[in-house]
């Protein structure tokens, strides 16, 4: 009986081999990422990081009270309107597309990290300006 068996010795660890493999390639494939397409409304990630420049530019010139004073309110809503147009975007596609990048940090991070680069990148340009 053992005769019988040994010849099926190959047979056994090519299935063997078969199994390791397949539960390996499964494996890979359920780690894989999924590419999710962005939904219609929601702004590209280049284009969220323009805006967001833009915003934050707006934002320092209320704080650094270039604005004046007894309408700043007012003024910076209609400097966020007029970014919004800018962009051609409206204020809940904005706020939706906000809200969609963060609940993934890793993207999340990644738009920051643009327009903290960009943001520099200005910075420098106007300090470059004025030096000479």
């Amino acid at each position: 009986m053992k005769k019988i068996f040994a010849n099926f010795a190959p047979l056994r660890e090519l299935l063997y081999a078969i199994c390791v493999l397949s539960l390996f390639s499964v494996f890979l494939i359920s780690c894989k990422q999924k590419s999710v397409e962005t939904p219609g409304h929601i702004l590209k990630k280049k284009e969220l990081v323009d805006v967001q420049v833009d915003l934050y530019l707006v934002e320092a010139a209320h704080n650094m009270n270039v604005l004046k004073p007894d309408s700043a309110d007012t003024e910076y809503k209609n400097l966020f309107e007029t970014v919004m147009k800018k962009h051609n975007i409206n204020k809940e596609d904005y706020e939706s597309s906000l809200r969609y990048y963060a609940i993934d940090n890793e993207s999340l991070n990644e738009i920051y990290d643009s327009v903290v680069v960009k943001l520099t990148r200005l910075e420098n340009t106007v300090t470059y300006s004025k030096d000479q």
